[in-house]
């Protein structure tokens, strides 16, 4: 997740009739690249806020949380932890870090390991793979596999404390930091009297409020469908983008961190839920799980509360 250098705030007014008056509605968007993708914020208020201050606190924001959860910056809060931790010894997190760790760490006990926030190893072979346009070694593989397990690592939320149970372990937040980030701005906007919003990161979405004089934001399903939606999170997670192919398999860059390997599941699986956070998570999860393997391995009550679509190679638009 690489921060870029750049922002922009766009001001529309709008005219939009309230219940007894006029009200004067404007349209604020900010555009912001950040954590890899660009992050795109439209928002509705009337209250003469200072659309200035309010753009520079969701960019600090953004930034502020890239420089948490980033493996690329050397500086960020976990490049430093999985650089420098002792084994066995509690290391101390922020605030953000632990709560995302404990609910990564839910999901993972949850898909009996299909999502593991340790599967940096793994991720930075195929990285590799998919800019060289090679499988990785089985070697290597095997060796970064060896690295990998949600168990490896424990959290105390009391304190914000992570033990590390072994050595070359490497934090990768790729499928929940993104959410984790749009769920934070929402709770500034809510807390700043700000509903009607929209935020997007890289395709990972929540939406407020419908905008004024709508029934609901105007969301496209990845499989073409259109929605309207209010109040709720979309996170589509699959290999259609980013992907290596190599004897007649295409390998995702999704890597399934309990056998090493890109899937090749050719599909795509959005969630629609009220935490961003966790249906990107969900998402990812689902994507490398078998059908079979979510009827047998999904615990716990929180997927019945959100929409999964899943939707074939084929069909993708």
């Amino acid at each position: 997740m690489s921060m870029l250098p750049y922002r922009r705030l766009i001001v529309i007014g709008l005219i939009i009739p309230a219940l007894f008056s006029c009200a004067e509605v404007k349209k604020y968007e900010i555009i912001h690249p950040s954590m890899g993708v660009e992050f795109r914020v439209i928002f509705y208020e009337d209250q003469g806020i200072n659309a200035s201050d309010i753009n520079d606190e969701v960019t600090q924001l953004i930034d502020k949380l890239n420089l948490v959860f980033s493996d690329y910056d050397v500086e960020s809060e976990i490049r430093k932890l999985c650089d420098n931790y002792e084994v066995n010894v509690p290391q101390e997190v922020s605030n953000d870090l632990s709560k995302v760790l404990a609910t990564a760490q839910e999901i993972s006990k949850n898909s009996c390991g299909a999502f593991d926030v340790t599967v940096g190893p793994l991720s930075k072979l195929w990285r590799k793979a998919v800019r060289r346009n090679q499988v990785p070694d089985p070697k290597d593989i095997e060796v970064a596999l060896s690295r990998v397990s949600h168990q490896n690592i424990e959290l105390n939320t009391s304190n914000n404390s992570i033990i590390f149970k072994t050595e070359g372990v490497q934090l990768d937040f790729g499928g929940i930091a993104k959410g984790y980030t749009i769920d934070r701005i929402a709770e500034f906007f809510i807390n700043h009297g700000i509903n009607s919003f929209l935020i997007d990161g890289g395709g990972d979405i929540r939406v407020g409020n419908s905008p004024p004089g709508e029934r609901g934001w105007k969301i496209k399903i990845i499989n073409g469908d259109l929605r309207l939606l209010e109040n709720v999170s979309v996170v589509s997670s699959g290999d259609k983008y980013k992907y290596v192919e190599l004897n007649g398999n295409k390998y995702s860059h999704i890597v399934d961190p309990r056998t090493g390997i890109g899937i090749t599941d050719r599909r795509t699986i959005t969630v629609i839920g009220h935490s961003t956070m966790s249906a990107d998570a969900w998402a990812t999860a689902l994507s490398i799980m078998s059908e079979r393997e979510r009827r047998q391995c999904i615990q716990g009550e929180e997927l019945d509360e959100m929409e999964i679509i899943e939707t074939p190679s084929s069909l993708l638009k």
